[in-house]
Formats: C-alpha cells, structure tokens, sequence
C-alpha cells in the first residue's frame, strides 16, 4: 500500500486555485470546481502536465466529454449515491470512506479485501487511518490518498 499526502502528492483544485502551477509532479488532482468549464479544465491539464490522473465526484457526464481521450480519471464516490450502484456504473472508482453511508462503513470494514479487489485509492484522513484502517489494509495493493 503506498500512503499519498494531500498537496505534496496529490490536490484538490477549485476556482479559489485554478492558477497553481505544477511545481512538483502532482499524481492526482481531484477536480472541485462549482461550475466546471471546459477552460477551466484545459487550465489545470496545461498547468499540471505531469498529471496523468484525475478525480471527479460530480458532473460526471460533463467531465467525460472534456477528458475523453486527453486524461483518464477516477469516479469519486459521494455521500448521496448508493455505494453498490455506484459501483457497478463506475469502472474506475476512488473510495471516499467519509462518503460512505454507516452500514457500508462497516459491511466495507468486515469486508475489506472482497471490496477492494478493483479499487486502486480510498480517501480518507490520517486519525482514521491510524485508528481504524492500518492493519486491515497492510496488504492491500492501492494507493490511501491522506487528508487531515
């Protein structure tokens, strides 16, 4: 399991930070604008080259047809959608554990490696990290995208 830093390996950009500019490379960058553009997208692909990878959690639709063919990117799991459907849409998913509703936390905790078999990142904070998911998930292969 690789542990992933939030704005050392991976970000979040926003219109409060659309201008940011690749220092180092960045592996992933969860999309998060309000109203998502196809300028603003072709912003963040120019500023970040490095980047091969994308998260988006909303105006999937939209998102696919700016991305088609340019960046491969991962669904993100929200706190409105059914985890199972979710699933069985999205072949390239990003576990949001904090999205997760309490009956998938645990079915997901008694669970783990059935689940995580196709998911290659799950996001979730260092606390719980430590508390919780450790030893569960020392031998699974993904990437745990950190945020404090």
């Amino acid at each position: 399991m690789k542990l992933s830093e939030l704005n050392k390996h991976w970000k979040i950009i926003n219109e409060k930070n659309l201008e940011e500019k690749e220092i180092e490379k960045i592996h992933l960058i969860k999309f998060d604008f309000k109203e998502p553009t196809e300028e603003k997208v072709n912003t963040i692909l120019k500023n970040f080259p490095s980047t091969n990878r994308y998260i988006i959690s909303n105006n999937i639709k939209q998102y696919n047809e700016m991305l088609r063919g340019k960046k491969k990117y991962y669904v993100m799991n929200t706190s409105y959608m059914d985890l199972i459907s979710f699933a069985k849409k999205n072949n390239k998913i990003i576990l949001n554990v904090h999205n997760l509703k309490d009956f998938e936390y645990d079915f997901i905790l008694k669970n783990p490696i059935d689940i995580l078999r196709n998911i290659e990142c799950i996001i979730m904070n260092r606390k719980e990290y430590k508390n919780v998911w450790e030893n569960i998930l020392e031998d699974w292969n993904g990437n745990i995208l950190l945020i404090d």
